[in-house]
């Protein structure tokens, strides 16, 4: 979707991995189990601020790659059932209700997929 021209130093697995990780430690938290799309970007920059992903400090920030990767934070939030976005005066994210699964248990719904396609085609 971004320009995929960059050299990252982190394969695309491990960065969803890290990326789906730190967002449901975020929202899970979160007293009431919801974040403003600004906020979440905040906390997401500053709990991964030691992650080396690109040997170019301006490219060092998770949201930096989402937004060159996915166009942007919340388009990436789309991608994924397992959050839900309300949309009223300002955005806000929460993590379906999923308490009964670990981080590690959501975090594998995410990246695992059952086909390498985007699309699914039904015969």
């Amino acid at each position: 979707m971004g320009n995929n021209q960059i050299k990252w130093t982190i394969s695309e697995e491990r960065a969803l991995r890290l990326i789906h990780r730190t967002i449901i430690e975020i929202l899970r938290s979160k007293s009431k189990r919801y974040i403003h799309l600004k906020e979440l970007t905040f906390l997401l920059n500053n709990r991964t601020r030691s992650s080396h992903i690109h040997p170019q400090k301006k490219h060092n920030r998770l949201t930096k790659y989402i937004s060159i990767k996915y166009g942007s934070v919340l388009k990436f939030i789309e991608r994924f059932d397992i959050y839900e976005i309300k949309r009223e005066s300002i955005e806000t994210i929460t993590l379906r209700d999923m308490d009964h699964l670990s981080i590690d248990e959501l975090v594998d719904s995410c990246v695992q997929r059952i086909t390498p396609d985007s699309d699914w085609i039904i015969i």
